[in-house]
């Protein structure tokens, strides 16, 4: 797998533990693999729950100072919403804050905030109706 060479990413997408979820690879035309996500429909809840999304080393800003590519969490976020409202989840989605520099982050940079913890040891957040429908709308395009 991709994942496992170098530049090593974060974690290992052959763990065990996503599995369950529902994964998606975002790859450009050339077939150079950016980004992964796991997403778990939450019908219960009516959400879809973005379990874990990672960006490609070189743009990985954990990982790296200049991202090779800028923009990939808001378009994981923006597939998230799209299958929750391909699921009738109504576009909701939500989102684990792992450390308080992303709370931050999903707070000032997508309008997100806190839910719950759903048992679980971070916090969950959601998105605002508005933020939802401005992070949706940026990819779609007008005919």
């Amino acid at each position: 797998m991709q994942t496992t060479r170098e530049p090593g990413w974060q974690s290992n997408w052959t763990n065990e533990e996503l599995e369950e979820f529902e994964k998606y690879s975002l790859k450009t035309e050339d077939g150079e693999l950016v980004a992964l996500g796991a997403y778990e429909i939450l019908q219960k809840k009516v959400c879809v729950h973005i379990v874990y999304i990672e960006s490609q080393p070189e743009s990985n800003p954990t990982m790296t100072q200049e991202k090779k590519y800028n923009g990939i969490g808001r378009l994981l976020i923006a597939f998230g919403i799209k299958l929750s409202i391909d699921n009738g989840c109504g576009g909701d989605v939500t989102f684990q804050a792992k450390t308080p520099e992303l709370a931050k982050h999903y707070a000032d940079d997508f309008g997100a905030f806190p839910v719950s913890t759903y048992g679980g040891v971070a916090p969950w957040y959601a998105l605002s109706r508005e933020s939802e429908k401005e992070i949706f709308m940026t990819y779609l395009e007008e005919e």
